[in-house]
């Protein structure tokens, strides 16, 4: 499948699961030239294929293309990483950081960002607006595929995974800001979007974020309101671009 590139070969090959030609569920990848052939790792007979073609074949994250100087990276709802490997692909000298709660997906990650060395760091961890011990359900939000995951406080012991925030994000990375966040976190957004965000938006040059219903819309739009930014619409990413003075 190399010789159809990046594009071709992921094309082909999301068609082909889309269309459930896939005989297993067990892990597989595609070769790309992107990648100098390089592996894409994925799960056949998931959402896996609809990631594949939204992110690497729709190209959804293009609006992102084009952004000055971007050093930091930090992909929020990473799933099997296909948003990380395109803006790794698109910004050679950034570090991408990439949360994911869920423990197949993050496995699937893993695997994807392992090519990219120091530039790619995978973390299991939920962005939410405090640290705390969450759990995941399954199967109950949208669609119910893989890509639906949702987090939520844990009750009675049974938290599988801890959450992070932003601000612990760049202290513990030592780092002075984010470039770029992208922000897939079904539904989480009106978490992490609370007042508390005002205290850390002024670290964060944009942000790319799928926003679920209107009240996650109006949690975002709230707590971004005292920043002087650009707010755009693509597909289903609210893309906001803060604007600095000269």
């Amino acid at each position: 499948m190399q010789r159809f590139g990046w594009r071709g070969s992921t094309e082909l090959l999301a068609a082909r699961l889309l269309r459930g030609h896939s005989p297993s569920r067990s892990p597989a990848s595609l070769r790309t030239r992107g990648r100098k052939g390089r592996p894409f790792h994925f799960r056949p007979r998931t959402s896996d294929a609809s990631v594949i073609t939204d992110v690497l074949v729709d190209d959804s994250y293009a609006c992102l293309l084009g952004v000055p100087d971007v050093r930091v990276i930090v992909d929020a709802g990473a799933n099997i990483g296909a948003a990380s490997v395109f803006l790794l692909e698109a910004y050679p000298e950034a570090v991408v950081i990439a949360l994911e709660p869920d423990a197949g997906s993050f496995e699937v990650l893993q695997r994807n960002l392992a090519y990219y060395g120091s530039r790619a760091r995978a973390i299991r961890s939920a962005l939410w607006d405090q640290r705390a011990a969450l759990g995941i359900d399954r199967g109950r939000f949208r669609d119910g595929r893989e890509w639906t995951f949702q987090v939520r406080p844990a009750v009675d012991g049974e938290a599988e995974v801890e959450s992070t925030t932003i601000p612990g994000v760049l202290d513990a990375l030592h780092l002075p800001q984010i470039d770029i966040l992208k922000v897939d976190i079904e539904r989480a957004e009106l978490t992490v979007f609370q007042e508390s965000a005002r205290t850390w938006l002024d670290r964060v040059r944009v942000i790319a974020i799928e926003l679920h219903d209107a009240e996650c819309e109006d949690a975002f739009h709230r707590a971004v309101a005292p920043f002087p930014a650009e707010v755009t619409r693509v597909g289903d990413l609210t893309v906001w671009r803060r604007l600095t003075s000269a």
